[in-house]
């Protein structure tokens, strides 16, 4: 396996219950865990461990975890193997029957598991955000229409998305008769209907006679059915429950979930929607950054908290982590406290495990840097500012300016700034503004190998 995936006796529980992430169910020695569970936990190494690339090389997928849903696929049953998890691993193709009744010919992949008991689970570790993606559950809670790709529907397939990948890499076709006898394999196989049409448009754009594919276009497009109606009615049912969680106070795990379902079915409807954040001279969707995208790139983040606003220290702390502001990849302000735009959810709920209870203290504007500096750097610095800066305190309590009162000055919740330590923690914490586009979240297990290696740069 890819030497970013842990073996079975890396895997090490988190056991401080003030750790970021003591909430994603991985407490315990992980040959105690629930079958279940165990899923859980391989999704979410998963998950962080992939970069997300709409068309990826299936040639090299494996190696490089970089890809779709289906190089998602591919991986969890190689490292389920791997690890000795469960048994008779399924490929599918499916579709969420809420939101897309009558589609029946999807395009998206995921992974049917047994455990002992030749009880099926389903399991989807696509890296980005989107409904089911990321979760285990028994497939009979599911509601899903999905198809098992046998061997030879499996093969037909990876041709398929290999000479979709190089049509699109290359932008010509060099061999149109090979292609059309692809397409002629394909056309009558039931599971691949999607990608068949998803291939023929592709292939009608790059050739400029387009007569000859109209009778196989009118045959694919009947089978792809609209679904905005439903995805409406089902966006409605997760506003609702949205709101009687906020205002039950609702289990937190619960709410990420509708929201990030919400999000990503809504930006479908809405593209001017879609979160993108400017990173060095790139655009970047929120939703599809993992970890992995972070430890490649040999990033980390620093938070300057609402306190060195409050105490007027803001420019110090830029200062020494920037020096004139150089540096800066990305940063934008926020009120961690205050509901976002789209399902209302506060992001300080989301953020740790603990600091829903020190809500007041992240009151007022946050700053939230990227930068491509090592952990341990951030770290040295940050420990030194929170100790200069905390000798200007002379007093237990201070006026808080985000509600005019007096607020007793805790170091462990005022300390002016946080810095990350690995990126799993950059995957959270550099989208603490955004929680409906986190991938990484503080219910997930983080990769241990991630921030080994870190360490090690």
């Amino acid at each position: 396996m890819n030497k970013l995936l842990p073996t079975k006796d890396e895997l090490r529980p988190i056991t401080n219950p003030l750790s970021t992430f003591y909430d994603c169910g991985f407490v315990k020695d992980f040959h105690l865990l629930e079958f279940k569970n165990k899923l859980q936990v391989v999704n979410d190494l998963i998950r962080q461990t992939m970069l997300f690339r709409q068309i990826p090389d299936p040639a090299t997928e494996l190696d490089t975890l970089i890809g779709d849903s289906h190089t998602a696929a591919r991986v969890s049953i190689e490292y389920l193997k791997y690890l000795g998890i469960g048994k008779n691993y399924k490929y599918i193709i499916y579709n969420n029957v809420e939101i897309e009744p009558n589609n029946d010919s999807p395009t998206h992949a995921g992974v049917l598991v047994d455990d002992e008991k030749l009880e099926t689970y389903f399991f989807d570790a696509t890296p980005s955000v989107g409904f089911r993606v990321g979760t285990v559950e028994k497939l009979n809670h599911c509601n899903i229409n999905f198809y098992v790709l046998d061997s030879h529907s499996l093969a037909l397939l990876s041709k398929l998305r290999k000479s979709y990948y190089d049509l699109a890499k290359t932008g010509y076709c060099t061999n149109l008769s090979d292609c059309i006898t692809l397409l002629i394999e394909c056309e009558e196989i039931e599971s691949l209907y999607g990608f068949t049409l998803s291939y023929l448009k592709l292939l009608s754009r790059l050739v400029p006679n387009k007569s000859m594919y109209d009778d196989l276009l009118i045959k694919e497009n009947k089978h792809i059915p609209s679904s905005s109606i439903s995805k409406i009615k089902q966006l409605h049912l997760w506003q609702e429950e949205l709101l009687d969680n906020l205002n039950q106070n609702g289990d937190k795990k619960r709410l990420l979930q509708l929201a990030q379902n919400y999000y990503s079915e809504y930006e479908k409807l809405h593209p001017e929607f879609v979160k993108r954040l400017k990173i060095g001279n790139k655009n970047f969707t929120l939703s599809q950054l993992t970890p992995r995208f972070f430890f490649d790139n040999g990033y980390n983040a620093i938070m300057i908290k609402p306190s060195a606003f409050n105490l007027g220290v803001r420019g110090t702390i830029r200062e020494a982590f920037l020096k004139h502001g150089n540096g800066v990849l990305c940063e934008y302000f926020t009120d961690m406290t205050k509901p976002t735009e789209l399902t209302h959810i506060l992001p300080i709920s989301f953020s740790h495990t603990v600091a829903e209870k020190c809500a007041r203290a992240y009151s007022g504007t946050s700053e939230v840097i990227l930068l491509q500096q090592p952990a341990n750097k951030l770290a040295t610095i940050k420990c030194t500012l929170r100790k200069s800066l905390g000798k200007n305190i002379k007093e237990k309590e201070v006026l808080w300016l985000a509600d005019g009162k007096k607020i007793f000055w805790s170091p462990g919740e005022l300390n002016y700034v946080h810095s990350t330590d690995n990126p799993s923690e950059v995957g959270l914490n550099f989208l603490n503004g955004f929680p409906e586009q986190q991938v990484m979240t503080r219910f997930m297990y983080p990769n241990p190998k991630l921030e080994e290696y870190q360490r090690d740069k």
